[in-house]
């Protein structure tokens, strides 16, 4: 039912199980039965009245079209999404644009492509509000930076808790480029999104900062693929999640070096903090090579709050609570503290805060992250 909303009328496409590796730990058959109950709907793009910045004015997205996904193995959602109209726009140096459905009981589709010219330097925020209840949204985004071009990327994923979103940035870089990307989730009862960055071109660099952030039912899917492409290209990768109650967290991130790509430097770290028994964390980094003379690394660990931090805490006249409440927050602030814009940073820690619960739910507190 969920790919027939979508526009599939071929009913060829097949929706995504638990056999296919990528999709393994994420189960769509509660989404595919609601969907029954989805209209079509319309995007807004309004600004959040939370994230409110004194110069950052909605920026429309001028139609130019039909798009055309560009990865070789674009999956279901994401060749649906591209054949909706296409949004197309030249980023210039800072630019904010907000997206959620208008109505609830709704689903939607979009596909975005952004283009940064050659030496140009632009920020692009990206933000999906959390207005409407029990939507889906279905979106696929594009950017291609030319040569010597620098972008910082901030994704900023706060939908509805009810929500359900499935999206897939795919970013290529020529020579000389380079792109900082922050991936933020804290939205949304089901979530998946596909970051796919391609480096091109010799002397590229990818930066990637990814934070997920859990409670009650929340089901957060993150699927990276960083593909180096040519000789001398940096990349580093830093992600941290945070799982509460029944929530459940899902990772994969895959690092591929091309033949060729010699003097590559690949870098990626994942470390996950559980809250709660009865929470789940599914982390997988993985390295593909085939290059020489290249210096790449993964990592990943899954802990609890280290028990030695909450009895300094609670000696120092804090309540357990708080306690917890404390070092979480700075489990994920590291992070975000690499925000570039202060007002923005301010305002996502505070969204962060007011999110973790009062009281972490786990019995034990044993594991040191």
């Amino acid at each position: 039912m969920l790919l027939q909303k979508l526009g599939d009328d071929s009913a060829l496409l097949q929706l995504p199980t638990s056999k296919t590796e990528s999709w393994k730990y994420t189960n769509l058959r509660a989404l595919d039965k609601a969907a029954a109950n989805f209209q079509a709907g319309a995007i807004a793009n309004e600004l959040d009245a939370k994230l409110a910045l004194s110069a950052a004015p909605t920026t429309p997205l001028p139609n130019s079209g039909t798009s055309q996904v560009i990865c070789k193995t674009p999956g279901v959602f994401a060749e649906l999404a591209a054949s909706a109209p296409v949004f197309a726009h030249s980023l210039g140096a800072q630019q904010y644009f907000y997206l959620a459905p208008s109505a609830s009981n709704t689903i939607v589709q979009q596909s975005q492509q952004f283009t940064l010219q050659a030496g140009a330097h632009a920020t692009l925020l990206w933000h999906h509000t959390g207005a409407p209840e029990n939507t889906f949204s279905n979106f696929l985004t594009q950017i291609t930076l030319a040569e010597n071009s620098e972008l910082t990327l901030i994704r900023m994923q706060l939908a509805a808790n009810s929500a359900s979103l499935i999206e897939r940035t795919e970013i290529s870089l020529a020579a000389g480029a380079r792109v900082q990307v922050f991936d933020i989730n804290l939205g949304a009862l089901l979530a998946r999104h596909e970051l796919h960055i391609t480096i091109n071109g010799a002397a590229a660099h990818a930066d990637v900062i990814s934070l997920s952030v859990l409670n009650a039912r929340q089901h957060c899917d993150t699927q990276l693929v960083l593909n180096h492409n040519a000789a001398n290209t940096t990349s580093n990768t830093r992600v941290k999640a945070v799982a509460d109650a029944r929530s459940r967290s899902v990772f994969n991130g895959r690092i591929y070096v091309a033949k060729g790509s010699d003097g590559t430097d690949a870098q990626l770290q994942t470390n996950n903090l559980l809250l709660s028994d009865a929470a789940e964390i599914d982390t997988k980094p993985e390295l593909e090579i085939h290059a020489e003379d290249v210096k790449c690394s993964h990592g990943a660990t899954i802990g609890q709050l280290d028990e030695n931090a909450l009895f300094y805490l609670r000696s120092r006249g804090i309540d357990a609570a708080q306690a917890r409440q404390i070092l979480t927050v700075a489990f994920c602030q590291e992070l975000l503290e690499a925000i570039p814009d202060p007002e923005l940073r301010t305002k996502l820690i505070a969204l962060l805060t007011a999110k973790l619960p009062a009281a972490a739910t786990t019995d034990a507190n044993k594991a040191v992250l």
